[in-house]
């Protein structure tokens, strides 16, 4: 969960951006199905889809879904750890206007972007919009935390955690036969 976007800042880009409120309207309307969430901006590396992708008074408030594959654990393991903590976005610009502004003593163009389309966001090193963060990161379930996450029938749960307390007992953890449990 984070901001992918967040309006009005300077997005350190080839061509200085402000993205403003209403940018994601459009998109979000017709191309959401279509978004996707990428490790680093690379399209080689999709690591999940996009569940909840609304403007809000901040920015592009964004939630996902990370795939259990290789790529996408790696991820979570990384924004768990506090490496990754940015978010970005990789869009085409569809309306926008130029506006001179003054930064750092110098009048300079700058975009502001009043409609794009957006394809991806990503967990990144680092930002181009460096308000753009990582907010919080959650576990549908969690093996140290199983009854809050999912509600179970007991027999399911006590099978669970008899099967969590035989591989913390065992030096090198083999195979368990989760039929003779039963």
């Amino acid at each position: 969960r984070g901001l992918a976007s967040v309006f009005g800042v300077l997005i350190d880009t080839w061509v200085p951006t402000r993205i403003l409120p209403g940018a994601f309207t459009k998109t979000l309307q017709e191309n959401a199905k279509r978004v996707k969430v990428l490790y680093q901006h690379n399209a080689d590396w999709p690591i999940g889809v996009p569940t909840k992708m609304e403007e809000n008074s901040d920015g592009l408030l964004v939630e996902a879904k990370v795939s259990q594959t290789v790529m996408g654990q790696e991820a979570l393991t990384l924004i768990r750890d506090g490496v990754l903590t940015e978010l970005s976005i990789g869009f085409d610009p569809i309306k926008y206007t130029m506006v001179e502004e003054a930064l750092d003593g110098l009048n300079v163009l700058v975009r502001h972007l009043t409609e794009c389309r957006l394809w991806e966001f990503s967990p990144v090193t680092f930002a181009a919009n460096s308000r753009a963060s990582i907010s919080a990161v959650h576990s549908l379930f969690s093996a140290t935390r199983v009854e809050d996450d999912v509600e179970l029938h007991e027999e399911t749960y006590l099978l669970i955690k008899q099967v969590f307390q035989r591989l913390r007992h065992m030096e090198k953890p083999e195979p368990i036969d989760v039929y003779a449990l039963i």
